[in-house]
């Protein structure tokens, strides 16, 4: 059986996400490159997204689930980082 990571970020759907002994990583289905990292202790949004120039994808910490609004939050600093140089 294969655990199926990428949802749609919804306050329902990340509250029933259990916290993981290893690192899970979650992918919201509306908005590439925004992603939510499940541990033992908490939940962390961050933004995948190419440099000019650049090869790897960097990753942008926006924050902890608890800190950020629901789900407008962390959608709207997805679109902000993703436009910033």
């Amino acid at each position: 059986m294969t655990l199926q990571t990428k949802i749609r970020f919804t306050e329902t759907d990340i509250n029933a996400i259990p916290f993981s002994a290893k690192r899970a990583r979650w992918h919201d289905n509306q908005m590439p490159g925004l992603v939510l990292d499940v541990t033992s202790k908490a939940k962390v949004f961050r933004v995948y997204k190419k440099l000019s120039g650049g090869r790897v994808p960097v990753s942008v910490t926006l924050g902890t689930y608890c800190s950020i609004a629901e789900n407008t939050g962390c959608r709207a600093l997805h679109t902000k980082t993703l436009a910033e140089p």
